[in-house]
C-alpha cells in the first residue's frame, strides 16, 4: 500500500493548508510566498489546486540524494522530507535531517513489518476462501486453515481478531 505519510510518500503534497484568511499552501512546512497557491476568498478551489506551483512543489523529492538512492530502506523512505535535507560539506543535498534515526526504525520494524504483512495476506486469502460455495468448515481447535499453524480459535476464528482494524 502507498504511504499516506508525505514524508514517505513518491512526491510531496498530501494536502492543501488553506489559513484563516484563505491563503493556500501545498504544505504546512511551506507557508511563504513562493508557495502560496492562492486564497479562496478570491478565487475557486479548483482554480487553486491548478496552480503551477503545486506541481513544481509535488517534484521537490527529486532528484535524491546519492545516499538515499543508494540506500537498502529508500523504498519506504523515499528521501523523507525535503525541508529536512542537510546540505553537504561540497554543496550537495545530503540526507534527511532524521535518516539515521529512520534506518534504525527500519532495522528494527523490517522483519515485524513483513510478519504483518504475510500475516494479513493469509488472513485475507483466508476470509475470501470462506465466501465461496461449498468453504471448509473448520472448529475452534483445529489448526486454522490460514497457514499459521495456530488453533482456529487464536488466530483466523478469534474475534477480537477478526474486528481488529488491520483485517478492515
Amino acid at each position: 500500500m502507498p504511504n499516506n505519510l508525505c514524508a514517505h510518500g513518491d512526491t510531496c503534497g498530501a494536502g492543501l493548508v488553506i489559513e484563516q484568511n484563505g491563503d493556500c499552501y501545498p504544505c504546512d512546512f511551506y507557508m511563504d510566498s513562493p508557495w502560496k497557491l492562492g486564497n479562496v476568498l478570491d478565487q475557486p478551489l479548483t482554480e487553486i489546486v491548478r496552480n503551477p506551483a503545486w506541481p513544481a512543489f509535488e517534484r521537490q523529492k527529486s532528484p535524491l540524494p546519492a545516499a538515499c538512492a543508494a540506500c537498502e530502506y529508500h523504498a519506504w523512505c523515499k528521501g523523507g522530507c525535503p525541508r529536512n535535507r542537510m546540505l553537504d560539506d561540497d554543496g550537495t543535498t545530503g540526507p534527511d535531517y532524521f535518516c539515521a534515526a529512520y534506518k534504525q526504525f527500519f532495522a528494527y520494524a523490517e522483519t515485524r513489518l513483513r510478519a504483518l504483512r504475510d500475516r494479513v495476506r493469509n488472513y485475507m486469502a483466508f476470509s475470501e476462501q470462506l465466501l465461496l460455495p461449498g468453504s471448509l468448515s473448520v472448529g475452534r481447535n483445529d489448526r486454522c486453515p490460514c497457514g499459521s499453524n495456530r488453533k482456529h480459535k487464536v488466530c483466523c476464528g478469534n474475534p477480537q481478531l477478526a474486528s481488529s482494524y488491520i483485517f478492515r
